[in-house]
């Protein structure tokens, strides 16, 4: 999920530059349709050539936003191919039982079973011995 809210801002940063690259773009036609008509041209090429410069910066930051959006991207797609190849290595893993884990296996029921077994005695005791009515009644009425 980081990486794509880091795609989604990427994508959003190199948004929000699209308005003073097309200011300048548009700066920079005015400055060539002025420039057939005026006599300054040292002063109108500083211009365009600093509109210029400013272009190229937000290129190349546009480029940069760009590349962590591809980044990113890529991240993403990797986690979910992992996490597929991972649901599916879960899905297919073959579980081979040995003699030592059965026997593991049967202590611990046979140890689980003797806890219910004990707490189920300690359960029926203290009904049968302080609340033999409730037990009467719940046997003939239900």
């Amino acid at each position: 999920m980081q990486a794509q809210d880091i795609s989604k801002r990427a994508l959003e940063a190199a948004f929000v530059l699209r308005a003073p690259l097309n200011n300048i773009n548009i700066l920079l036609s005015q400055s060539a349709e002025l420039q057939d008509g005026q006599t300054d041209l040292e002063s109108q090429n500083k211009e365009r050539s600093g509109l210029i410069e400013q272009k190229a910066k937000i290129n190349s930051i546009v480029c940069q936003f760009e590349e962590i959006f591809l980044t990113a991207n890529k991240m993403t797609e990797r986690a979910i191919s992992q996490s597929r190849a991972l649901f599916t290595r879960t899905l297919t893993y073959k579980f081979e039982f040995s003699m030592s884990m059965l026997e593991d296996i049967i202590t611990k029921t046979k140890e689980a079973s003797f806890d219910f077994i004990s707490l189920f005695n300690s359960w029926w005791k203290f009904v049968y011995h302080f609340k033999p009515l409730q037990l009467l009644s719940t046997f003939l009425f239900h």
